[in-house]
């Protein structure tokens, strides 16, 4: 009776684990703007890559060179890898533990130097060790730390992921701003050799009589 009263308790104790489970919260997601239901695919703008939607040579080499240089980039690609690191660790902690020592030695044993004196000669001794240790995750505290370590994981990949985001928009933005700026002072340009033109032709009337003065200023 005993027995089976040990065997119950044990299965409970199993049974239970540190903490609630997590669930993820239902989101309402409304539908994509441009989804395609004829070929079964949903894309929209902000599911292409920034090497598919812009097309300038130009700007492509400036977002190459900042996403590979920028420092807040490097900052949260490297956060995101020392999350990758802790998971690995809190996993290996679910695992048993083995440790290995080799001790290699030489020299003269008491023994031999009690029985051979000075005729005795070192000797080499070798010493090999073991030991496994293994914590049995009997309330599930380590589950509840890996499952901590890979929120923690995916939290700083999404982070880096935002960083590189914006950065793209924001260089992309300003490259565009000043292409349009380099048009209107093209177009300013153009437009002032226009007026020069314009002034020659009316000097030019006016010294042949048929423009007055009122038409040069």
């Amino acid at each position: 009776m005993k027995r089976r009263w040990m065997l119950l308790v044990c299965s409970l104790a199993a049974g239970c684990a540190v903490g609630p489970k997590y669930r993820r919260p239902d989101v309402e997601v409304p539908p994509a703007p441009f989804a395609t239901e004829a070929s079964g695919t949903f894309q929209t703008f902000g599911d292409l890559r920034w090497f598919e939607v812009f097309k300038d040579e130009a700007l492509l080499d400036l977002i190459k060179t900042a996403t590979s240089e920028n420092f807040d980039v490097r900052i949260a690609a490297n956060r995101m890898l020392q999350a990758e690191q802790q998971v690995r660790i809190a996993r290996g902690d679910e695992l048993p533990a083995v440790e290995a020592s080799f001790a290699p030695q030489r020299g003269i044993t008491t023994l031999s130097a009690l029985n051979q004196g000075t005729r005795a000669k070192p000797i080499s001794t070798y010493t090999v060790a073991g030991s496994t240790a293994w914590e049995v995750d009997l309330w599930g505290k380590l589950r509840k730390q890996t499952e901590a370590a890979r929120a923690t994981y995916l939290a700083a990949k999404e982070n880096r992921d935002l960083v590189r985001q914006s950065l793209v928009i924001t260089l992309a933005q300003v490259y565009i701003s000043l292409r349009e700026l380099d048009a209107e002072l093209d177009i300013a340009r153009r437009t002032l050799d226009a007026n020069r033109e314009s002034l020659t032709l009316v000097q030019v009337r006016e010294q042949g009589g048929v423009a007055n003065r009122v038409d040069v200023q």
